[in-house]
């Protein structure tokens, strides 16, 4: 294991973020003998990019994404893969907060599967937690204790942290995540917020002082259900990121994932499914809230509701930006510690 200094390279080939990033470099022999051979034993589960395993390295757990390898001869894949896994070193490398999730190092010998280690999370991904609730001993099952709506708020406010620091903490250059969902949603053992999932990250920017800073693609990448109107046109700016915000904050409103294939067409796409709910007569809010975040008091839930209308305006122009949300979910988060302060069981406030 050594530290090495990394070239000075662009993000995503549009901006140089400039400077040099230093890095761990593991041997990736030693992370085949902690993870037992990428073994069964350790395996967290399967990433967009490939397999996720947790060792303990370093004197604390880490986990370790192994990028897929590509059929030989598919150059269009292979770049790619190497776009993904150039960018999440250059990104987390140089950008540290406590909300954006720490990167410990990499291995990248040629001819075999690049890695990348970074903290583990204990609670693992938003995603999981509306899944399976917090008790996990059987995850076929519904969730038996959900997560709580108090602590859903303050998931929004620190997912909401992590994006504005992205996007705003260079001053000429805006971060765009491009793949914010509920699995990019991170949580350690603490229900902290760390965002993740950097694979598709590209840095944006404009020496003019523009209000929106954007780039042009030919490719469309990124999941479905969390993709703004204006990127099927090749449109990349930061409210990209709001727009999948407000498909999060629906699922934490909600429990819903963003995108279910198995509901078929005209209700998997979980921003479509609740404007046709909202369009029948007899539409109430009780009909899509969570019953697993307990007693959720309306003026907490439709002020959540209203931010994660605003994050989905359809006008690329009239989206707030990252930094308004975070001002919108501190004020409800300090209604909401009122409220819940006040709240008897079984009554809503």
């Amino acid at each position: 294991m050594s530290t090495r200094g990394m070239s000075r390279r662009t993000v995503r080939g549009d901006i140089d973020i400039g400077g040099n990033v230093s890095c761990l470099h593991f041997d990736y022999e030693a992370l085949k003998i902690a993870t037992k051979d990428f073994g069964r034993d350790c395996k967290l589960g399967e990433g967009g990019f490939g397999p996720v395993f947790k060792v303990s390295m370093l004197f604390t757990d880490v986990a370790i994404k192994v990028l897929r390898r590509t059929k030989p001869g598919d150059k269009e894949a292979s770049d790619l893969v190497d776009e993904q896994f150039d960018a999440e070193i250059q990104i987390l490398s140089k950008f540290r907060h406590p909300n954006l999730v720490t990167l410990l190092g990499y291995s990248n010998k040629p001819g075999l599967p690049r890695c990348l280690i970074h903290e583990f999370m204990a609670n693992g991904s938003l995603e999981d937690a509306l899944d399976f609730g917090l008790d996990r001993s059987n995850v076929l099952q519904s969730p038996t204790i959900g997560l709580p709506w108090m602590v859903r708020i303050s998931i929004a406010l620190d997912a909401a942290r992590g994006l504005c620091y992205l996007h705003e903490a260079i001053a000429e250059i805006a971060v765009v995540h491009r793949n914010i969902k509920s699995a990019s949603v991170l949580l350690d053992s603490s229900f902290h917020v760390k965002i993740g999932g950097f694979g598709l990250v590209r840095a944006i920017g404009d020496p003019s002082k523009s209000d929106i800073r954007q780039s042009q693609t030919a490719r469309i990448v990124g999941t479905s259900g969390y993709i703004a109107p204006e990127y099927y046109r090749g449109v990349i700016t930061t409210k990209l990121d709001t727009y999948s915000f407000g498909v999060v904050l629906l699922e934490i409103l909600t429990g819903l994932p963003g995108y279910d294939p198995n509901k078929g067409q005209e209700y998997s796409d979980l921003v479509a499914y609740i404007e046709v709910k909202k369009s029948d007569p007899n539409f109430s809010f009780i009909q899509i809230s969570d019953d697993f975040a307990g007693d959720w008091p309306t003026r907490s839930f439709l002020k959540l509701f209203t931010i994660a209308e605003k994050c989905l305006t359809e006008k690329m122009t009239l989206r707030p930006k990252m930094s308004e949300v975070y001002l919108l979910l501190e004020d409800l988060s300090v209604m909401s510690s009122k409220l819940f302060a006040e709240q008897k069981p079984g009554k809503k406030l």
